[in-house]
């Protein structure tokens, strides 16, 4: 299976690429801006990012048989913890589409 992950563009964390893990396992790297496509297993259950110590929330790939376009957004908010490192990331992962075709 293939997925296509968009880092949408944002101000802040510009330099500094988002690590991107599939099932515990680092597949890749992904900075603001930009597009990649990362060949996984069909079978892969979980993926989620990881910058600096704060992970985002993790989507569930479980029964996604096709290839799939995943976005990474990042949210605004007041929480002071996320600076802490003691919440989550403030990244959302947004489905865009589940692709029959395979991407370029």
């Amino acid at each position: 299976m293939k997925l296509k992950i968009t880092r949408k563009p944002a101000i802040a964390d510009q330099a500094y690429g988002l690590k991107i893990f599939v099932d515990g396992q680092k597949i890749g790297k992904i900075f603001v801006g930009e597009t990649k496509v990362f060949t996984v297993p069909k079978h892969s259950k979980t993926l989620y990012g990881k910058l600096y110590w704060a992970k985002t929330k993790s989507v569930t790939l479980s029964g996604i048989e096709e290839n799939i376009h995943l976005e990474f957004r990042r949210y605004e908010t007041s929480n002071p913890l996320i600076f802490l490192g003691i919440t989550g990331y403030p990244l959302e992962i947004i489905k865009i589409d589940e692709m029959k075709r395979n991407f370029a």
